[in-house]
């Protein structure tokens, strides 16, 4: 896929996501939406010892739940972050729905969408890879791409 055909898709996402935000925002009189990278597990600095998953686990949860999203978005999910959100998630009622972007067996990171069902309902759901030429398929690289 060209980059300018890549564009256009990210411009038409975000035009519908816009549009959709003002619907939202009109019907309900409020859309609140978070978005974290999160950092996977595994993943931690030498200088930064708050940059460990269990120093940072609780206060992500707290935050999450204070706000109460209408939809949450968490990328770098790695396999041991995955079940403790989930954890966390579920008792407050969210639709949790959870992707690697390796294929099974290879797991390392993928995202997570969060729904509050209370003000939100997922009518279908579903995953494609951007910019491949097999949009269906887990994994999928872009040529030339270093990851998914």
């Amino acid at each position: 896929m060209s980059r300018l055909l890549q564009l256009a898709a990210a411009a038409g996402a975000a035009a519908a996501a816009v549009g959709f935000y003002r619907w939202y925002k009109q019907r309900q009189g409020r859309f609140v939406c978070m978005s974290y990278n999160i950092l996977i597990e595994t993943k931690t600095y030498p200088n930064r010892q708050d940059s460990h998953w269990r120093n940072r686990k609780d206060l992500l949860i707290k935050q999450i739940l204070e706000r109460a999203p209408d939809l949450l978005g968490l990328q770098e999910c790695g396999p041991g972050q995955v079940p403790e959100l989930r954890a966390a998630l579920s008792p407050a009622g969210y639709h949790v729905q959870h992707l690697f972007r390796e294929v099974p067996g290879e797991e390392a990171e993928g995202l997570m969408l969060a729904v509050n069902p209370a003000t939100m309902e997922v009518g279908e759901s579903g995953h494609f890879w951007l910019a491949t030429e097999t949009p269906h398929v887990v994994g999928s690289k872009a040529p030339g791409a270093e990851h998914p």
